[in-house]
């Protein structure tokens, strides 16, 4: 080996051997002396009094840094307190060469922030963040009773004049639940009336909401909110589409609320409101008006179960559900889990069938109780695909009445039917079933008008067509 060579591979040793004291040494070292020097730089940097009790590593590659585990920061009686994991405070390598330590970037690990709720504006909480300045990695933040998981921010507070800001992302436990939503907040100084100015977006799978307003004196919020998406049904339980919404925003210790909402569905346009309450446990809950709607991708979507509890309040001139035309739509929905309630749900048929039903889902089972009464029945059940050819016109015209309703697995069970039909008082019960060319209906007894018709019950009322038929007690 030549000279130069052996020079060379000397030169690489050495470096070797440097890079590797250079990597354990610091390891090997008590560095807890430093505890007092590190939360005074840290207490700098944050503006806020910083506590350490664990112990203190430093690290020189790849960059030099200081850890120190145990970490509260802030005061009991300050109006803004927390405890974190561990605190990094990345140094200048050159002026840790000169034996000084000048700190260029804070890092809080598993901070676990909690703010008030509502959000109460004073000149204590802006002094407490007169010039804090930090990154957050990894954390919690509670905000009265909504968690926010995975917490990934920058902080950052000038002077008492200037706004303080923040940055970054996390995951929410309620609304949007498990998916990452970025934020960028901007909270300006409280005035000398007291209030303060907040400008806050959130964004996630390229919906957007935005909300701008001041926080009063005596708490709560007061502003604007604006949203827009390109799947509704990212953002709550609706249907997939585009979607736009703006109104008020007004918040208080129990519900955030945005109303005079004006809304676009698909290219719908609808007014409505939204509630978010949080006390004594989250719920989300819409209204909506809309001159027409498809129902069909909202009963979809409310199917599907899951996430926060969500009533939804329906008021639609004219819908449509799996292509039957509806009029005048009254109806209230709630869907807590897999379970679904419907409430004082009405509408108008073809053939003025006016229908009012109330139920629950059992699984994928629908049980509810149907009040109904119709000008023309004919015409209502050929719009639900219930042709009656053969039947003579002036039959199945006049009807009203009761009955429970049991729907799975495309056929709908009715245990129990009490009707008057053209005059002829009906009670019954049958098994309604898809596939058949005929259609279906409940066996029934007559209390007056005649027996039955084959192929029709009394009256021109029509039996079951290869499905089970079931038996009928005369009434009255």
């Amino acid at each position: 080996m030549t000279t130069p060579r052996r020079l060379g591979a000397a030169a690489a040793a050495v470096l070797a051997l440097a890079l590797a004291g250079l990597w354990f040494a610091p390891r090997l070292l008590d560095w807890t002396a430093w505890r007092g020097q590190l939360a005074s730089l840290a207490a700098q940097r944050l503006g806020m009094a910083v506590t350490l009790s664990g112990p203190v590593h430093l690290t020189l590659l790849p960059e030099p840094m200081l850890e120190a585990e145990g970490v509260t920061v802030g005061l009991p009686e300050a109006s803004l307190g927390f405890g974190a994991r561990a605190l990094n405070l990345k140094l200048d390598g050159w002026s840790l060469l000169a034996g000084r330590m000048a700190p260029r970037e804070l890092t809080l690990v598993g901070a676990d922030i909690r703010l008030p709720w509502p959000p109460v504006p004073s000149f204590a909480f802006s002094a407490s963040l007169a010039s804090f300045q930090a990154e957050v990695v990894d954390s919690r933040l509670t905000i009265g009773s909504m968690v926010f998981e995975r917490v990934r921010a920058k902080l950052s507070a000038g002077s008492y004049s200037e706004a303080m800001r923040a940055t970054g992302s996390f995951v929410p436990m309620e609304v949007w639940a498990g998916r990452e939503v970025r934020f960028d907040a901007t909270l300006g100084r409280a005035g000398f009336d007291g209030t303060m100015p907040l400008d806050l977006t959130l964004s996630s799978g390229g919906t957007t909401l935005a909300a701008r307003g001041t926080l009063p004196p005596e708490g709560g919020l007061e502003g604007r909110i604006e949203a827009s998406g390109p799947d509704l049904s990212l953002m709550l339980p609706g249907p997939p589409g585009p979607f736009r919404a703006q109104g008020r925003l007004s918040a208080s210790a129990d519900l955030i609320i945005a109303d005079g909402l004006d809304l676009d569905f698909n290219g719908n346009p609808a007014r409505g409101a939204m509630t978010l309450r949080l006390r004594p446990q989250p719920r989300l809950d819409l209204s909506l008006a809309a001159g027409r709607l498809n129902l069909d991708p909202w009963q979809n979507s409310l199917r599907a179960g899951g996430g926060l509890p969500f009533g939804l309040d329906f008021s639609v001139e004219a819908a449509t559900l799996r292509g039957v035309p509806l009029r005048r739509l009254r109806a209230s929905v709630f869907r807590d889990g897999d379970r679904l309630s419907l409430t004082d749900a009405s509408a108008v048929l073809p053939g003025e069938t006016q229908v009012t039903m109330n139920g629950a889902t059992a699984g994928k089972r629908l049980e509810t109780v149907l009040d109904f009464r119709s000008e023309e029945l004919r015409a209502t059940l050929a719009a639900l695909g219930w042709p009656l050819p053969s039947l003579a016109p002036d039959r199945l015209q006049h009807a009203d009445g009761r009955a429970r309703l049991v729907i799975e697995d495309g056929q709908v069970a009715v245990p129990e039917l009490s009707a008057t039909v053209d005059g002829t008082r009906l009670s019954g019960a049958g098994v309604f079933r898809q596939g058949f060319a005929s259609p279906p209906g409940a066996g029934a007894a007559a209390g007056q008008g005649g027996a039955a018709q084959p192929g029709g019950g009394p009256g021109g009322a029509p039996q079951g067509a290869g499905g089970r038929t079931g038996t009928g007690q005369g009434a009255g």
